[in-house]
């Protein structure tokens, strides 16, 4: 093992099994060859001739350890092909047809009319609650021009009468009506 450990540094892998070596060390595709290249030029046999039998049976072990290794990251490479063919595979699906696609257009929209007229609904029932004890524009325009010094200077002393009383019957009729609601509301 030692002299395999040797050459796999010697190409810069790490010094163990190269058939212990994880997915995400195989190479990208943009390196793939310069890295192939230098696998098997560390992979290949040596020429010199064993001394013994021990040496070429170590030898011949070397040499089937790198061819597995080779086979196996080969394998590797594939399964991460077929895997991202499926995926393509999986992700393109064909077109609905127009009578699907029309049923599940109206079912949207039939739910987007539901949720509107609920919002709606709320909405109508929390201005109705507001509006029971608001003071209406008429009224506050009908104080508002009463009180306000510059329609006293301009107005005979009759004319101003009758504005403050026509703004304290609205002023009124508008307590009564916020009573009321008070009342309801307890």
């Amino acid at each position: 093992m030692g002299d395999v450990s040797a050459r796999l540094l010697a190409v810069g892998l790490p010094n163990r099994d190269p058939l212990q070596r994880p997915l995400h060390e195989i190479p990208n595709d943009h390196c793939c060859g310069r890295r192939a290249a230098e696998l098997e030029a560390a992979g290949k046999p040596s020429d010199a001739k064993p001394a013994g039998a021990d040496n070429t049976t170590e030898a011949t072990l070397k040499n089937l350890r790198y061819e597995n290794w080779k086979l196996d990251r080969q394998r590797r490479v594939l399964e991460h092909e077929l895997q991202k063919l499926r995926a393509a595979k999986k992700a393109a699906k064909p077109p609905l047809p127009p009578d699907e696609e029309r049923e599940r257009r109206i079912k949207a929209l039939t739910t987007q009319v539901q949720n509107l007229k609920a919002e709606l609904r709320h909405v109508r029932e929390w201005n109705k609650g507001k509006a029971l004890g608001a003071m209406t524009f008429r009224t506050r325009s009908l104080i508002a021009k009463a009180l306000h010094p510059d329609t006293r200077q301009h107005l005979t002393r009759e004319e101003l009468d009758a504005k403050l009383d026509v703004a304290c019957k609205a002023l009124t009729a508008w307590m009564a009506d916020k009573d009321a609601a008070d009342r309801r509301d307890r």
